[in-house]
């Protein structure tokens, strides 16, 4: 395999990993807000992603003021394991790893791989 294949699957991989990212964090904002009794929940989803300062301001306020009118669901905590686990290692992956794209992507995708389970098991608790 050549070097500039190992670049493009590094890229395509670290890709992925924050498409899960912001698909999971989307679905998790938009869950939550529907449990909560929003009545704009893919509002919530959708703005979360694209636009930072609604996902803090439903952080701050919106999701402290109402109470949720179902369980979490198991999807849900699914979508969470998949947010933090992903965004963790896409963040530590590319601020800690040299510039060297063979290295930062095998550091995220082990780096992803070990959180899942820690956050499985912080979700347990």
């Amino acid at each position: 395999m050549s070097l500039s294949a190992l670049f493009y699957a590094g890229f395509l991989a670290r890709l992925a990993l924050f498409a899960v990212a912001w698909l999971s964090i989307g679905y998790w904002f938009y869950a939550d807000s529907a449990a909560r009794g929003s009545s704009f929940p893919a509002l919530w989803g959708v703005g979360s992603v694209l636009f930072w300062p609604s996902a803090v301001y439903y952080l701050v306020s919106v999701r402290r003021s109402r109470e949720r009118a179902r369980p979490v669901a198991r999807r849900e905590r699914v979508a969470w394991m998949f947010a933090v686990s992903s965004l963790g290692a896409a963040v530590a992956g590319t601020t800690v790893t040299p510039p060297d794209p063979l290295s930062g992507t095998a550091f995220t995708l082990f780096l992803f791989v070990a959180l899942f389970p820690l956050t499985y098991g912080y979700l347990q608790r």
